[in-house]
Parts: C-alpha cells; structure tokens; sequence
C-alpha cells in the first residue's frame, strides 16, 4: 500500500450497527415518560428522517423533543452513558480494523469520515482520535441551553462538502472503505474503493 490518503466511513464499517440511530434510541430510553407522550410526533419524526437521511432537520425532528428543557448537565450525563454502553456492545469489524492499521503502519494518513456526530465517534474511539496519521470527521452536533441539535449531517453529498471544506478541495485518496453507496460522493475521490460487507468482509466494489 502506497504512503497516501486513504478514506473509512465508520457506521457499517469499522462496526456494525449505527451509532446515531443507537444515540437516538439510548436518549428516548433515557426519559420513557417523555418518549411515550411524544410517541405520535416521534413516529412522524422517524418516517420523515427515513425519507431525508442526508438533513439534519429530519433527525432534529426526533432529537429536539427527546431532549428539549433537560438541562445540560442532564443531557451531559445521558451522552456520557451512552458512551459507556455503546462501547461495552461493540461489534467491530476486526477485518477492517486490521486494514487501517496496516495503513497506519505504512504511513499512511487515514480519514475516517462518518455520518454520526464527531464528538460521539471521539468518545467512542478514543484510542483513535488520539492517533498520529488519523483524521476524524463526522456531523456537528451542539448541546445547546434547552436541546441537543444536529447542526450539520456528514452524509453523501454532506460527506464531500465538509471534507472538501475542512481539508480542501483538492482531497484525493489512494483508497476508500464504505459499506452503503451514500458514500459514493467520497468513492469518486477514491482511486480504489472497496465494499465492506455486513459481515464484515472486504471486497472490490465492483463486485
């Protein structure tokens, strides 16, 4: 492997499962009372994130009530739980995890990209965004006064943008790993790209 640029997404990747739809769950969970009153509303907010995946208003729709008027310090802990759990029930990949550090280990700069929050995805992997050659971004998410909020969703076309604009727009890479075709924006910076499949297998993406 060449000493390059080479592109992860997370979610479906480095490990099963999804982790903003688990913080979404683990935050409803969090308050049941709530979540029972706002059940209507959440159902609503649950069809329209499916039908618009790539904005941040559709998973605001469920994320905003869940969370408004519980103080920070509240939210704070609920996050940090989460944080504990998710990392606890970790299924990862190890295939693919495999293949990163032997990116790493040929100096390679790897980006690892996802369409969950970055400060989720920090806390997550902590021994990964503290790693010389390791590049983590993902959507913005902001614990504000009175609700948590997605600011911006790094998700398909989201995913280029905010790479292109955090890095620049001249960003390629020697290779990239995804397991959804939402990624595709960031495979056609890719020279090689490979699919990931839910078995964790590594495969060509054409194939």
């Amino acid at each position: 492997m060449s000493a390059d640029n080479v592109f992860f997404d997370l979610d479906g990747t480095l490990h099963r499962g999804d982790l903003l739809a688990s913080y979404v769950v683990h935050v409803a969970r969090s308050n049941p009372v709530r979540t029972a009153l706002l059940l209507p509303w959440l159902l609503v907010g649950s069809a329209l994130n499916a039908a618009r995946p790539a904005e941040a208003w559709s998973l605001n729709c469920l994320l905003v009530p869940l969370t408004f008027l519980s103080s920070e310090s509240r939210r704070a802990h609920v996050d940090a739980e989460f944080v504990a759990s998710f990392r606890g029930h970790l299924h990862a990949h190890p295939r693919v995890r495999a293949r990163l550090e032997e990116h790493l280990a040929q100096g390679s700069a790897v980006f690892i990209v996802s369409g969950s929050p970055e400060s989720l995805v920090r806390a997550v992997y902590p021994e990964l965004a503290s790693r010389t050659g390791v590049q983590i971004l993902g959507s913005t998410m902001r614990r504000g006064p009175h609700a948590t909020c997605l600011l911006d969703r790094c998700i398909g076309e989201g995913k280029r943008r905010m790479l292109e604009q955090r890095f620049g727009e001249g960003i390629r890479f020697e290779c990239g790993y995804g397991d959804s075709e939402s990624d595709a924006p960031v495979f056609a910076l890719c020279s090689r790209a490979f699919r990931v499949t839910r078995r964790g297998d590594i495969v060509s993406r054409d194939d």
